[in-house]
């Protein structure tokens, strides 16, 4: 109105459905507010009566609402305006027509969408390439890993067999040791066996030669 310095928009949405924005806190309905002023504008967003009060929302949550339930704000067949039913109806122009048809049909909404959605592709594809040589690099390294270690295996299983092996020998020459030992006392006792009988001999000897004379 004129003489006015604030003017204010409210468009309220029906938050019922399957899949509603934020029920617990706006219910059954949504109220987009927007107030003009000379010096700026800013949104607010009420829930339906006895939920959210008016609070202040930024124009990312005023899309993200719309996203939601999808409304479709520059499609004309959801939301015409004045100036698109003038300018469909007294516009000879046929590239206009056309483009209202694309807007009408979210020709170009989708062709938006594919092309980010073709270069996001393409991102993706370049980044498994790449993660696919670090995993080609990764298996080569488990591999390595895995030879090394077998190898350290055989070379913990040659110790052991190395000890063992001392072992078996150091037995082994204590066993021909004490065998030595046991065979050169038993070749002592024959000989001091011996000894002994030929001192007897002698003894027996001196003895008949004393009786003799």
């Amino acid at each position: 109105m004129e003489g006015k310095d604030e003017a204010t928009v409210a468009i309220t949405l029906d938050n019922t459905g399957n899949f509603p924005f934020h029920p617990e806190k706006y219910g059954d309905e949504v109220t987009i507010i927007r107030k003009i002023r000379k010096n700026g504008s800013r949104y607010l967003l009420a829930g339906a009566p006895g939920c959210s009060r008016q609070a202040d929302a930024k124009t990312s949550d005023v899309e993200r609402l719309i996203r939601h339930l999808n409304i479709q704000v520059d499609n004309p067949c959801a939301v015409l305006t004045q100036d698109s039913v003038r300018t469909f109806l007294h516009s000879s122009d046929s590239a206009k027509k056309f483009e209202f048809f694309r807007k009408g049909t979210l020709l170009d909404t989708m062709h938006r969408k594919l092309a980010s959605t073709k270069v996001a592709a393409e991102e993706i594809q370049h980044l498994c390439k790449e993660q696919q040589k670090v995993v080609n690099a990764r298996r080569s390294e488990v591999h390595s890993l895995r030879a090394l270690s077998r190898q350290a295996e055989e070379l913990v299983q040659l110790d052991e067999n190395i000890e063992i092996c001392k072992y078996l020998e150091e037995e082994a020459r204590l066993s021909i040791k004490e065998q030595a030992i046991g065979e050169l006392q038993d070749e002592l006792a024959e000989k001091q066996d011996r000894a002994q009988k030929i001192e007897e001999g002698l003894a027996m000897h001196q003895d008949i030669s004393l009786q003799e004379r």
